[in-house]
């Protein structure tokens, strides 16, 4: 992806014309596939758990359709186009040929164009959301049955659990509802304000006040959608929208970016492609995937490498956001094929950061899902990446390093942890043993909610949290 301040200036240097040849390709566009799944391993009889595609776009065909700066057009419009609110976008689509469509484009783009440098201009070590910065707002979300049903009869398929670790049928709207009750009313308890975004067929189900609640026209068969974690990262005060890697997790993305237009907080950017050799590839980004870590004079920015892990070119996008201080770190991923359970999705379920408590900077991690030896650096002047031991990571962050008991307790929640600052932390309340040794070992304040069918679609309290900052409504 090129640089976001300078494709946002591009749409309005071209002309109509250019601007409604780009439109039309980009919403059909030729997006080729590669499975190397499908080629490279032993097949067997009960099929994969889902595995993520290479996506791409032959550069050719894209010079055949927008000319010479075709790429650079490409990549400008299809970025504002995906930040379109979804009521926005459809008045674009179904343009009868006015010019209203391309003002709209127009008028977005300097507004990304404008929020960009006033949001990367700004920003230093100090306004950075880390994840033990103290939490202020916190968005939750529940599906309806619209979205939870097609999961039944394909549990396998969609990596999720017949019965819940109590033994009720999975997935479950009403379960649901009081999973994220149980967590919203624990979080409203530490004085953190919480928003539910709910399917609107929830309308008349729900034991919250109106007020606390976002109702949304949610599109059918996103059975994820609980897992707001995921498309989304705040890591400062204007969110990034992020790109699923799996198809039946695409179009969260345009939910989380309704909500925050609706909450006054316009996206900066969304990564969305990026150019290696003749091809535009489509980026793969999982707001699950990432912890930024504060230091003393430094901050580090570690994301999970693996089966939905952040793509290694994903960093030369981060190293245009951040600070200098910052470093950009690639954790290594257990991954599965025939047992979904056994590999790790996403660096939050063998990771957690509690941040400062009793001995030190405490971090928690699960050595056999994760490249514990050894993590990679990219290095923000070569643009290359080195290996270096963990360890070595772990010195320079003034980390103490730690692992939690792993009998009678859930593999998915166990270190799927909500922190929310000043050494508190929300966890299942399922991992007796682990919770134990937090609070009586480490002396950490624990809030313990109670979320069978959270945990039984693969998530935990941090899976199906979002924290936010400065939203102007709600």
């Amino acid at each position: 992806m090129i640089d976001p301040a300078i494709s946002f200036e591009i749409i309005d240097e071209i002309d109509d014309v250019e601007l409604r040849n780009a439109v039309s390709f980009i919403l059909d566009k030729p997006i080729h596939q590669l499975n190397y799944y499908l080629v490279n391993v032993r097949r067997f009889n009960e099929g994969f758990p889902p595995q993520p595609l290479i996506e791409y776009i032959p550069i050719k065909s894209i010079h055949e359709k927008l000319g010479r700066n075709g790429v650079e057009i490409f990549l400008a419009v299809d970025q504002v186009l995906s930040l379109l609110p979804r009521q926005k976008f459809n008045e674009v689509i179904k343009s009868t040929g006015s010019n209203e469509d391309l003002e709209i484009i127009r008028s977005l783009g300097r507004t990304l164009y404008n929020n960009y440098l006033e949001t990367i201009n700004k920003l230093e070590l100090g306004n950075l959301n880390y994840e033990d910065s103290r939490k202020q707002h916190i968005l939750l979300a529940i599906p309806s049955e619209r979205q939870l049903n097609i999961v039944k009869g394909r549990w396998r398929e969609y990596a999720w659990r017949e019965k819940t670790v109590k033994g009720d049928m999975a997935p479950s709207v009403e379960g649901w509802i009081k999973d994220v009750t149980s967590i919203s009313d624990a979080l409203n308890s530490e004085g953190v304000k919480t928003t539910i975004i709910a399917d609107r067929l929830l309308e008349d189900r729900l034991p919250f006040d109106k007020m606390k609640v976002l109702y949304l026209d949610i599109t059918e068969n996103l059975c994820k959608i609980g897992y707001v974690r995921d498309s989304s990262v705040t890591w400062f005060n204007r969110p990034i929208i992020c790109n699923m890697a799996l198809k039946f997790r695409r179009g969260e993305e345009e939910i989380m970016n309704d909500v925050y237009w609706k909450l006054g907080l316009i996206p900066v950017i969304r990564p969305r492609w990026i150019i290696e050799d003749d091809k535009l590839i489509q980026v793969k980004m999982e707001g699950g995937n990432f912890f930024l870590l504060k230091g003393d004079t430094e901050a580090g920015l570690i994301t999970g490498l693996g089966i939905r892990g952040s793509d290694s070119q994903l960093f030369n996008l981060l190293d245009k956001t951040f600070p200098e201080e910052v470093r950009f770190f690639g954790v290594p991923l257990a991954g599965y094929l025939k047992d979904w359970i056994s590999g790790a999705v996403h660096l939050d379920v063998v990771l957690t950061y509690i941040g400062e408590v009793g001995e030190g900077r405490i971090m928690l991690v699960d050595p056999s899902r994760m490249g514990f030896y050894s993590i990679i650096e990219y290095d923000r002047v070569s643009k290359n990446f080195k290996v270096i031991p963990f360890i070595e990571f772990a010195k320079e962050f003034e980390l103490v390093i730690d692992e939690l008991p792993r009998k009678n307790g859930s593999p998915i929640t166990s270190l799927n942890a909500l922190n929310l600052g000043d050494g508190k932390l929300v966890v299942d309340t399922f991992n007796k043993d682990a919770n134990n040794y937090l609070e009586k070992e480490l002396k950490v304040d624990l809030i313990q909610v109670n979320i069978p069918h959270i945990e039984a679609g693969g998530g935990g309290p941090r899976c199906a949290t979002r924290d936010i900052v400065n939203s102007s409504s709600l």
